[in-house]
């Protein structure tokens, strides 16, 4: 069983920064849902998932971390604010907000 570990490093208006930890490798993931029609998520930086976000948000980011499926779900109110962020590996929740 892998021992993860997933800490929230930064809040903003509709981004987050995560910390997340895989048997002892560390990756920064970051949630960018400002981008004026067109939101992604990132891994160390690189662009991993995403699009364009006609005629709402996109509600499920899925990529690939080594042998590690990462899901990263989020929903937005209407007023543009984060409702919840999940974050799953491999099926297991490691972060809900």
């Amino acid at each position: 069983m892998a021992i993860i570990v997933c800490k929230l490093l930064e809040k903003k208006w509709l981004y987050r920064k995560f910390l997340l930890t895989l048997d002892g490798n560390s990756y920064h993931i970051e949630y960018y849902g400002r981008g004026a029609g067109y939101e992604y998520v990132a891994l160390d930086g690189n662009a991993v998932a995403g699009g364009v976000s006609q005629p709402w948000f996109i509600p499920s980011f899925s990529f690939d971390i080594d042998q590690y499926k990462i899901v990263l779900n989020v929903h937005i109110w209407p007023w543009l604010a984060i409702k919840n962020l999940k974050i799953e590996v491999d099926g297991i929740e490691v972060f809900s907000v």
